[in-house]
């Protein structure tokens, strides 16, 4: 294997899907014809219920192309930047100082490989303890009552949100736990890395609470916040295998995934609207979870639609890409009063134009109303930009990237139907990302043996590191 020039880095094997620009052009515009053409040819259907007026037409659509083609462009420029190494806690570097001779360049050793990902450990544990704390603290009444939570797990309780008490800037920190998963995930499954038993015990913790938030607060998103920092990293493993299956669905990406996301929404819904006299019995099941699924997602985008008609846009109010501006503790109030209060324009449209049931805005066009066409178009164009870098980081191994990426990764997702890059969690989850480098770098720049004396030859074993640790990217 010839090695490496100085600095240069070979990127992990990633399927089309997990970058913004084969996301985009492979996922989210067949997902939004075919989502417009299930509503518009749904006039009188009993399956997918749009109880409201329909404002989603050929405008608004090439509206949504011309933002996801901004973001595209973006993110082709976005990829060709390449985020400077961060010292010992970064796994892009072809080297490190104590295993480089001058002018040469070498695999990273075993050692520091293994340094690395303690750093990365230590700075995940911070993120999940809080997060677990955050959690005892929310789901207190639930979790030191044994006889309840065994009633919850047999079925015999059902809880719901008015019983659960929030505690405002304490309960919100359950929304680092998305750090812990993206760490914890690319260094067991892509670093390869073996983990402590108390960190699998936590990670377990926080899956089983993560379910129970599912469950209890009925908050689905929670799940995808766990899930596609596991998926993007289970994707380099099933990609570096020669073929079969495995990789067969890996290369399908989210098209594979549509049965188990049918599935559980299937099962989620059961539980929230099929038992209702409405549904229950009237209609064949998966026929009514299938038209439920896309009137969530043609409501979504009809009521971002029905915005840009009914509202004088830009309302500059940042109600849906920075909503997280108006709860900063201590500024979100002097903030809504400079700009206007949030939550003003969404209930008054509901009541007048469109079906409470179905009220999510869409984030693509509230970008839009909140800040007008072009601007919203050079949002979505840096947002692109940003995602690009950030892909690129994730399959060198920087940490930037592995925190980072998937945070842009479910604001794409989830652009159609939720602004989540707007929301209080996302900004909670942005915090997290700056306390995990600050520890993880810190940690690793401790563990960094001192530099070697010019001319003193590579340290010992760097030879048989070159010899046995294979390049990123390289096959196992």
């Amino acid at each position: 294997m010839r090695p490496l020039a100085a600095g240069a880095v070979t990127p992990h094997p990633l399927p089309w899907w997990t970058s913004p620009v084969g996301l985009a052009l492979g996922f989210q515009l067949p997902v939004l014809g075919l989502v417009s053409w299930a509503g518009a040819s749904a006039e009188g259907s009993e399956v997918i219920t749009v109880r409201a007026i329909r404002f989603l037409a050929w405008p608004q659509l090439l509206l949504a192309l011309g933002l996801l083609l901004a973001g595209v462009l973006g993110a082709l420029i976005g990829r060709q930047l390449r985020l400077a190494p961060g010292a010992a806690a970064e796994r892009g570097a072809a080297g490190d100082a104590a295993d480089r001779t001058a002018g040469e360049a070498s695999p990273r050793s075993p050692r520091a490989e293994a340094d690395t990902a303690r750093a990365w450990d230590r700075a995940a544990a911070v993120a999940g303890f809080v997060a677990l704390a955050a959690y005892v603290i929310w789901f207190r009444d639930y979790l030191l009552n044994p006889a309840l939570m065994l009633d919850i797990l047999r079925g015999a309780f059902v809880p719901s949100r008015t019983d659960i008490t929030l505690t405002p800037g304490l309960t919100s920190l359950v929304n680092v736990a998305p750090i812990f998963f993206s760490i914890h995930a690319y260094n067991r499954l892509v670093a390869r890395q073996a983990a402590p038993r108390w960190l699998n015990g936590l990670a377990l913790a926080l899956v089983a609470l993560t379910l129970f938030r599912v469950y209890a607060w009925s908050e689905r998103l929670a799940l995808i916040e766990a899930v596609v920092p596991a998926a993007l990293a289970a994707a380099v493993p099933m990609m570096r295998r020669p073929g079969g299956l495995l990789r067969a669905l890996c290369r399908a990406g989210p098209y594979a995934a549509l049965p188990v996301v049918v599935l559980f929404f299937g099962i989620a819904e059961s539980a929230r609207s099929w038992s209702s006299d409405t549904y229950h019995g009237k209609y064949d099941f998966w026929s009514w979870v299938l038209g439920r699924l896309a009137t969530y997602y043609y409501t979504a985008l009809n009521n971002g639609a029905g915005l840009l008609a009914t509202v004088e846009w830009p309302t500059l109010k940042f109600e849906f890409i920075g909503g997280w501006l108006h709860n900063l503790p201590g500024l979100g109030r002097h903030f809504s009063d400079w700009v206007g209060p949030r939550g003003n324009v969404l209930p008054e449209f509901f009541a007048r134009f469109a079906d409470p049931e179905f009220n999510s805005p869409s984030g693509l066009f509230g970008i839009v109303v909140d800040i007008g066409l072009v601007p919203g178009l050079v949002y979505m164009a840096l947002l692109g930009f940003i995602g690009g870098a950030l892909h690129r980081a994730y399959a060198e191994g920087r940490l930037a990237g592995v925190l980072g990426y998937p945070l842009l990764f479910i604001t794409a997702l989830e652009i159609f139907r939720y602004p989540y890059l707007g929301e209080p969690r996302a900004f909670t989850w942005f915090l997290g990302i700056g306390l995990a480098l600050f520890i993880a770098r810190g940690g690793a720049a401790r563990a960094q043996p001192a530099r070697r004396a010019p001319g003193a030859g590579p340290a010992p074993g760097a030879a048989d590191a070159r010899a046995q640790v294979p390049q990123a990217g390289a096959p196992a």
